[in-house]
């Protein structure tokens, strides 16, 4: 199977100047959670943005600094295992496919790897030796300003929530927290002087008003006022083409497992089911 036959074609992009209002925007608008960067009016790829890097760059404004440079890429000819390998060995979500002179092609993303991939090859081993028995849970009474930080602590896009008594009631996710946040300005004031007699200079008490915009949650809100409640779960039988169509019908990235009594004994993610297509 080549990268070709289920990549993204018609692909949402922006080009470089930006702004992060305009990026939120669009991956609201569009239900993005990733978008390439074009050089200002061509088709050539210059970077990635995701949601994630909103997140860990909350006082960046300008798309230039958030975004990730000089992207790992995929040709369309490319084979689909070869693909699967570099999002594997460089823990990535997404690849743009571009042809020799970097000119978009399209893009490549877990979830058309899933979705299309999976599914159409019909894998009908059993989730077991691929479940996450050690994963990041955080409880629901959490506010919901210290999520990010754990999240970048752990290194996780997603963390399973608990009650007060150990049970799993969610899952929280940098979507979610993207849908919860706001963006404000601040101002700050820069005394501006000057260097030597030929610069340009200004009067010693003139300053420079400069406005920042800040990506900012709700500090009045904890985990559990906006995590997602509604979970799609699996058992160790379930079986990866079952998994891939959950995840597929309900557009999720993980699923987390229960045993036979209903208690969570690990995760599902849609990275690990990558190394099922892989081996």
């Amino acid at each position: 199977m080549k990268v070709e036959e289920i990549m993204k074609k018609e692909v949402i992009s922006v080009e470089v100047p930006n702004s992060r209002a305009n990026l939120m925007e669009l991956f609201e608008k569009h239900n993005l959670k990733s978008l390439p960067v074009l050089k200002k009016g061509t088709n050539n790829l210059v970077g990635v943005v995701t949601q994630a890097d909103l997140i860990k760059n909350p006082s960046e404004d300008q798309l230039a600094l958030l975004m990730t440079r000089n992207p790992i890429t995929v040709s369309a000819k490319d084979d689909i295992k070869n693909a699967v390998k570099l999002i594997i060995n460089n823990n990535l979500r997404r690849l743009p496919v571009t042809d020799n002179d970097k000119s978009l092609k399209g893009m490549l993303s877990i979830t058309d790897i899933i979705s299309k991939g999976i599914s159409k090859l019909g894998i009908q081993k059993t989730i077991k030796d691929y479940i996450l028995r050690t994963f990041t849970s955080i409880w629901e009474g959490t506010p919901l300003p210290i999520v990010p930080h754990i999240m970048r602590l752990a290194k996780k896009q997603a963390l399973l929530v608990l009650n007060d008594k150990g049970n799993l009631s969610g899952i929280i996710s940098q979507e979610d927290l993207i849908k919860a946040s706001e963006i404000v300005s601040e101002n700050t004031k820069s005394n501006i002087s000057a260097e030597s007699e030929g610069d340009f200079s200004w009067d010693a008490s003139s300053t420079l008003l400069i406005t920042q915009h800040k990506l900012k949650l709700p500090n009045d809100k904890l985990i559990k006022d906006v995590m997602e409640k509604k979970l799609i779960t699996a058992i160790e039988s379930t079986s990866i083409k079952e998994c891939a169509d959950k995840m597929r019908k309900y557009n999720i990235s993980q699923l987390p497992v229960l045993d036979a009594r209903g208690e969570l004994i690990g995760l599902i993610t849609d990275n690990s089911l990558l190394k099922a297509l892989y081996e």
